[in-house]
């Protein structure tokens, strides 16, 4: 788990992986794996069943009741006190090691690039897929894609399974000499438009600018054809192709 008790999905794994590797380097080895939850999903679980037969013991604790770490004879030897969670009784363990499996936690600069690209974000922290089912490596904005640990926590096979993913998605674009964009996008009125800059304040995506010719300028190679500027402009200077207001009102007035 990280600082927000969130599960990783590798701390367990590893620790398992390296307790059947030093198991396997000198078998009598004991080894001791104190732990909150154990989580080995899917076909992993038969590396917990692996590491059980080999003699490999898993002691579970409380987090209330937190283990605690002393040093004896110059810290050469380390003493582990816990509590036991289904004896409910303290545990005195010396050992010549201790090991750690920390948590994956989320970098804090990629709240600085997913303000600085529009992309969405869950709570945690993570980047959100287009959908999970439908567009798992997609994002909303195009030309972007999520894999690794960008998305969330999981071991390096399931990152290596979603990174050839994503290059498969890349190469559907870089393979292809031009482009149709989406028909659905905003397209400006010049003759109309005042520049007074509400198009620049409500598109999400930074795509109006002010041209050389005072008047407001939509890429539609950019445009995302969401309609907030569109829906926002005092002039009626912007319409989104095949939503225009006339469409509405004819199949308003087809539905009356």
């Amino acid at each position: 788990y990280d600082e927000k008790r969130r599960c990783s999905k590798i701390c367990c794994l590893q620790t398992i992986k390296n307790a059947l590797l030093l198991k396997e380097l000198n078998p009598q080895n004991r080894i001791f794996v104190f732990y909150t939850d154990m989580r080995a999903y899917g076909y992993y679980e038969k590396y917990y069943q692996q590491a059980r037969e080999k003699g490999i013991i898993f002691l579970n604790y409380n987090l209330e009741n937190r283990p605690e770490i002393t040093f004896e004879k110059e810290g050469t030897t380390i003493k582990y006190n816990f509590i036991e969670k289904k004896l409910k009784k303290s545990i005195d363990i010396k050992v010549d090691k201790l090991i750690f499996a920390t948590g994956v936690t989320v970098d804090e600069n990629t709240y600085k690039l997913a303000k600085l690209t529009h992309l969405p974000q869950n709570e945690e922290g993570y980047f959100l897929e287009s959908h999970p089912k439908l567009s798992p490596l997609d994002f909303n904005v195009e030309g972007f894609y999520l894999c690794g640990l960008a998305h969330s926590p999981k071991p390096v096979l399931e990152n290596i399974v979603q990174s050839i993913g994503v290059v498969a998605r890349s190469m559907k674009i870089i393979n292809h000499d031009k482009m149709m964009i989406k028909p659905d996008v905003a397209k400006v009125i010049e003759d109309k438009c005042v520049a007074c800059l509400t198009c620049v304040r409500v598109c999400p995506y930074n795509v109006p600018i002010i041209d050389e010719k005072g008047v407001s300028y939509i890429d539609e190679k950019k445009c995302h054809g969401c309609g907030n500027c569109a829906s926002s402009c005092p002039a009626k200077a912007i319409v989104v192709k095949n939503y225009r207001d006339e469409q509405f009102l004819a199949e308003c007035k087809s539905i009356i």
